[in-house]
């Protein structure tokens, strides 16, 4: 499972989703949940900015895919995946900052998640 971040419900309004509070769509009012980013969304050493999350992840893999490389992250001991530029691919072993828009950030009932 990849791009899956643990999130923690603060109220019927609000989660936690690691050291960041985001809203919570409607319809999901009780019931366990999780946060879930797509790997196109995710920057590596980006920068931050007003709306974006960011954090510190470990590259462990790179595989080129044509104009793009797909890398594989650990952030704090969460599976990341990153579709970056081949161009701007880290080197596996380095460690960067992945970040991406607090509005792409995906809040979903935690049975709705299937892997693969």
């Amino acid at each position: 499972w990849t791009n899956f971040l643990p999130a923690e419900r603060l109220d019927r309004a609000q989660a936690r989703v690691r050291d960041w509070s985001v809203k919570l769509p409607s319809g999901l009012d009780v019931g366990p949940i999780c946060a879930s980013v797509r790997p196109e969304h995710v920057e590596i050493n980006g920068g931050a900015g007003a709306g974006r999350l960011s954090l510190e992840a470990s590259v462990l893999d790179v595989t080129y895919l044509g104009n793009f490389c797909l890398c594989e992250l650990n952030a704090r001991d969460e599976a990341l995946q990153a579709r970056v530029p081949a161009d701007r691919a880290p080197a596996p072993g380095t460690t960067v900052t992945a970040s991406f828009d607090s509005a792409r950030l995906r809040i979903l009932a935690d049975d709705d998640v299937q892997p693969g």
